[in-house]
């Protein structure tokens, strides 16, 4: 995309600013004063630099990269499958191409950064759930645009299309109040990414709006390390057992569900349990999940459109772009009310 390789890291790094500063510049975003910006232009212009006005002219490769750690397909998550189908038949659509990429743990921990990234081969990056914070770094200094799917960093900003994590979990455990429960529990491990975060805020923001009882120990570890990516099959149970847990996703809900039944509860009778997403695992078991149904095309359809106004430098795109999801009534919840399932 750029003359013998030049990227837009090697502005920064001849000029010692920043990616992020050298990219407004090239696109003529605020932030940047004039005098800078005419100096990044000229030393781009010297250097055989493609900038964006060049690639509407033609120079563009119309080659979406999509990078997804291959823990989330190889644990048969579904939904990251369901998502990248829907984001290439939506490109293809628009005469835009699509380069996959897995990255390994051992690529994610080293920072090995596929070909097409190092040689700019695509116009921008689509990362498709969550990777580490050092490997975002190292994404983001390849110069390239970048798009967060189904999460979002605090430490790398990008634009980011996400679920409603915050408000769908709120609007679950206000579900849960609704029918009669008054000690409820959380499970996930909030400090091992955004998304896990701002579904503990849902259900906690539900909690403080109905004074409802907080112990700590009803909130539960579902990793067994800050980074771990795959939920435990062993969870520490509070002696004080709430009425019901409110889950991060459905394969924690039902790891968290069989691990309930092997020390003795009923599911829904004695706890209730509710998922996130609607993947394979809400219907795996018995009894199906209650869950967030989170549609994967609208997700991808919302990504795409994010992405082509981000490749071609709009300044009108926000930080974060919500899409909600809707509530879905199976079997493992049980009203206290009337003693009846959903």
């Amino acid at each position: 995309m750029s003359k013998k390789g030049i990227k837009m890291k090697d502005i920064a790094n001849m000029l010692g600013v920043s990616t992020v500063t050298v990219s407004k510049a090239l696109a003529d975003k605020d932030g940047v004063s004039e005098e800078l910006k005419k100096k990044i232009k000229e030393t781009a212009r010297e250097l055989g630099y493609r900038n964006r006005d060049t690639m509407r002219s033609g120079s563009a490769t119309n080659t979406v990269g999509i990078l997804v750690a291959d823990h989330f397909v190889a644990s048969g998550q579904s939904f990251y499958w369901d998502i990248y189908q829907s984001i290439v038949k939506s490109l293809r659509q628009r005469g835009y191409y699509a380069m996959l990429e897995m990255i390994s743990v051992k690529d994610e921990q080293e920072g090995n950064i596929p070909a097409f990234v190092r040689e700019e081969k695509v116009d921008i990056i689509f990362v498709l759930g969550w990777l580490g914070r050092t490997y975002l770094r190292a994404l983001d200094a390849a110069g390239l645009p970048l798009l967060y799917v189904d999460f979002y960093s605090k430490a790398n900003r990008a634009t980011a299309v996400i679920a409603d994590m915050l408000y769908d979990t709120y609007q679950m455990t206000e579900y849960l109040y609704s029918i009669g429960h008054r000690r409820i529990g959380f499970v996930g491990s909030i400090h091992a990414t955004s998304d896990i975060e701002d579904r503990y805020l849902g259900y906690y923001k539900s909690v403080i709006r109905r004074r409802l009882p907080y112990q700590e120990d009803w909130v539960l570890e579902d990793r067994d390390e800050v980074s771990g990516t795959v939920p435990k099959r062993v969870f520490q149970l509070p002696e004080n057992m709430p009425t019901a847990f409110v889950c991060n996703n459905d394969e924690t809900a039902y790891y968290f569900i069989h691990y309930l039944e092997s020390q003795g509860f009923r599911v829904p009778e004695d706890v209730s349990v509710t998922g996130f997403y609607d993947n394979k695992f809400a219907t795996a078991g018995t009894p199906a999940i209650t869950t967030i149904r989170v549609d994967a095309r609208r997700i991808a359809e919302s990504a795409v459109n994010a992405g082509l106004r981000l490749m071609w430098g709009s300044e009108s795109l926000p930080d974060m772009v919500l899409v909600r999801g809707e509530m879905v009534m199976r079997d493992s919840v049980q009203s206290l009310e009337t003693g009846e399932g959903n």
